[in-house]
């Protein structure tokens, strides 16, 4: 089984309600199985090779935990039986039937200080420029107005530049128990 396993292109693994139930406990030699895949996953984290066919009945459709985040097929339900040879093998064969479509252009490319060029007429500001308050307190509930109105690119700029310059003075007025921070 090892060798076997080794020296295969794609494995398919058919996960029944009982062998998911061994796999998950490690009993026979399903168990054994699942040690082998479990190495061979490990040592290649992104690898494709393992391809779970679901065939179970009662709507459980579970794989293994160790095959949880790998592509599947689900071969369960048999009304659907005809379509998935054609998603098996595609798979199997890496023809998936929509392509990812190629990367476009970088819209980076004319990124100079601070400013990224997307377009002629379109730049996006990366600098941070947000104002932080001296006094903790204030900054602290600058910070909060930024959260609640749902700015996440201007609380991020202030976090940035508060986390330099105020963040050892947010913790000592934090620890203080300044009455304002208990009213939120």
């Amino acid at each position: 089984m090892e060798r076997a396993v080794d020296r295969a292109d794609r494995v398919l693994l058919v996960c029944t309600d009982i062998y998911v139930q061994k796999a998950d406990d490690g009993t026979g030699g399903v168990g054994y199985e699942a040690m082998i895949v479990t190495g061979e996953l490990a040592k290649n984290l992104g690898m494709n090779k393992f391809i779970p066919l679901i065939r179970q009945s009662h709507g459980n459709r579970r794989k293994p935990k160790f095959l949880e985040t790998k592509f599947h097929v689900d071969f369960s339900d048999d009304s659907c039986f005809e379509e998935r040879p054609e998603e098996l093998l595609r798979e199997i064969h890496k023809a998936p039937k929509y392509p990812k479509p190629k990367v476009g252009k970088n819209p980076f490319l004319g990124e100079s200080a601070g400013h990224a060029v997307i377009s002629p007429t379109v730049h996006l500001n990366l600098s941070v420029t947000s104002d932080v308050p001296h006094d903790a307190q204030d900054a602290y509930f600058c910070a909060l107005e930024l959260i609640r109105s749902d700015d996440r690119i201007a609380w991020r700029k202030f976090y940035l530049k508060a986390s330099s310059t105020i963040a050892e003075r947010l913790v000592s007025w934090r620890s203080g128990g300044g009455d304002s921070y208990r009213r939120i």
